[in-house]
C-alpha cells in the first residue's frame, strides 16, 4: 500500500478524534488568537517580508490593510486533505491553524516547506491560499510526547505532539 493511501486511511481512523482532540486543547488554551507571551519577532513594518507567524500576528489593523510580502519557513505538523485541515509550525516554534484555499501543494505531515507570497487586504487570517510552497531541507520540530499530560496543555498549545492510547 502506496505511503499516501496509508496516511489517508490512518487520518479516517484516527484523525477526527486526533482533531478533536487537539482542537480541544487549543481551543481551552485561547485558541488560535492568542499571541505568545514573548514575542520573538516584530511586525514588518518597513516593506521587509514577514518571516514568522508572529509576525504576521504583530500587524497592526493599518498594516494589515495594506499587501504584506511573506517567506516563512516550517514544518506541516497536520494535515487532512478530506477536511481540509492544515497546521504548521514555524522555525520558532509558533504553530498555526492555516487556510489554504485552492492551493494545489500536496502537504504531507512532517514536511519543511517554505511559503512564499503577498497577503492581499483584508487579511484576516494567516492563509496560504495564493501562497507558492516548496519543500526545503530542515530538521522537523521536536515532538513533545502529551500522553498522560492533558492537565498541562498550555505547553503544547503551539506545538507538534505525539499522543498514544
Amino acid at each position: 500500500m502506496s505511503r499516501e493511501k496509508s496516511l489517508v486511511r490512518f487520518l479516517r481512523r484516527a484523525g477526527a478524534w486526533a482533531f478533536q482532540l487537539l482542537a480541544a486543547v487549543w481551543l481551552a488554551s485561547g485558541g488560535l488568537w492568542a499571541q505568545s507571551p514573548v514575542a520573538a519577532t516584530t511586525a514588518a513594518t518597513d516593506g521587509t517580508q514577514i518571516k514568522s507567524i508572529q509576525q504576521f500576528w504583530n500587524l497592526t489593523p493599518e498594516q494589515k490593510s495594506q499587501p504584506q510580502d511573506f517567506a516563512v519557513d516550517c514544518t506541516v505538523t497536520y494535515f487532512d486533505p478530506i477536511w481540509r485541515i492544515l497546521f504548521v509550525q514555524d522555525e520558532l516554534g509558533t504553530g498555526a491553524y492555516v487556510p489554504y484555499g485552492n492551493n494545489a501543494y500536496a502537504f504531507q505531515a512532517g514536511e519543511a516547506i517554505t511559503a512564499r507570497g503577498r497577503f492581499i487586504p483584508p487579511i484576516a487570517d494567516f492563509s496560504f491560499e495564493h501562497a507558492v510552497i516548496a519543500p526545503r531541507q530542515g530538521l522537523p520540530p521536536q515532538v513533545l510526547p502529551a500522553t498522560g499530560e492533558i492537565n498541562t496543555h498550555t505547553r503544547f498549545v503551539p506545538k507538534l505532539v505525539s499522543v498514544e492510547g
